[in-house]
């Protein structure tokens, strides 16, 4: 929509503040120009009702890296880390086991011995 010769008044002519203010924690970020290290939970647009109780209402920041998502996802990871390792040794001794039951019970073959011209069964 392109503006025309004059403003109209009371809608063109003049700046609104923001209403709301963003929720995401990025988006906060961009909009008071932040780095990741900067805190963005003081920076939130804040909407304050005056009556006879002043309230003030402030936006639940969404996709913030806190300490506690940080030692959540380290667990998670560790965890992920030693079921792998688990997984490993139980393979490993499973493949051990099988290979000790492998030695003890070979496959009986059957053995033609031409002179006696009897059938022996041998263990190989």
């Amino acid at each position: 929509m392109a503006l025309g010769d004059q403003d109209i008044e009371g809608l063109t002519d003049k700046v609104l503040p923001r209403r709301l203010g963003p929720k995401r924690a990025t988006k906060i970020r961009k909009l008071f120009n932040l780095t990741k290290e900067d805190d963005v939970r003081n920076l939130e647009c804040l909407q304050i009702f005056l009556g006879k109780p002043t309230r003030i209402i402030a936006p639940k920041i969404q996709r913030l890296i806190t300490p506690t998502v940080i030692g959540r996802r380290k667990r998670l990871l560790r965890k992920k880390i030693q079921q792998r390792q688990k997984s490993r040794e139980e393979a490993a001794a499973y493949h051990k086991l099988m290979t000790k039951f492998a030695k003890v019970r070979r496959p009986t073959t059957l053995l033609f011995v031409p002179f006696v011209n009897l059938y022996y069964f041998v263990n190989f």
